[in-house]
């Protein structure tokens, strides 16, 4: 699988639907880091659950230079991740 991120814009070569031949498939993100707010509003889970989860190590976060920054998941890093899995 090839993978290029540029300008928010994920776009890769994926076996779609169990086909032989790869597919282009371009995906565009609205921004590449969400907080975690707003990524359980987008995913429907609890914002408690979404922290617990992060803090865990669940979820790529944006490196942070010091604990009182606000924490941010790397919405651009999870796209990219999906698209590698393998199902």
């Amino acid at each position: 699988m090839s993978l290029v991120v540029t300008h928010m814009r994920l776009s890769a070569l994926v076996y779609i639907f169990g086909g032989t031949q790869p597919m282009p498939v371009t995906i565009q993100l609205d921004t590449p880091y969400l907080t975690i707010r707003e990524f359980a509003k987008r995913t429907g889970l609890s914002v408690r659950a979404v922290s617990q989860r992060a803090s865990a190590g669940e979820y790529p976060l944006k490196p942070r230079k010091n604990d009182s920054e606000k924490i941010f998941i790397n919405n651009a890093l999870l796209m990219k991740q999906a698209l590698e899995r393998k199902y």
